[in-house]
């Protein structure tokens, strides 16, 4: 009986299978992808608040006695939300990357 030569990329999923750390790291790097590609619908506000919005600056998480509602991890000193703001900044980052 004859032995089939594994390709590359057959050689790379079984080597991935038995490496727990790579799948970790892996499922890691994907979750930030989709993450970026999808900030415009997963977002919560947008990165850059209308000036009514600027009476939230400062303010903590909903979590907080004082925390603004709809913004998860609360608001910077010009009042945007953080987490619109690592959304949309983790495209400038993967871009930077790639290049």
């Amino acid at each position: 009986m004859e032995r089939t030569r594994e390709t590359k990329t057959q050689e790379l999923v079984r080597r991935l299978k038995y490496n727990k750390s790579a799948v970790f790291g892996l499922a890691i790097v994907v979750i930030l992808i989709l993450c970026a590609v999808l900030a415009n619908y997963i977002a919560p506000n947008s990165p850059t608040p209308s000036p009514p919005e600027l009476f939230k600056a400062l303010k903590p998480g909903f979590w907080s006695e004082d925390g603004v509602e709809g913004m998860p991890l609360g608001a910077d000193a010009l009042g945007r939300c953080v987490l619109s703001r690592i959304l949309y900044g983790a495209r400038v980052s993967l871009t930077a990357g790639f290049v």
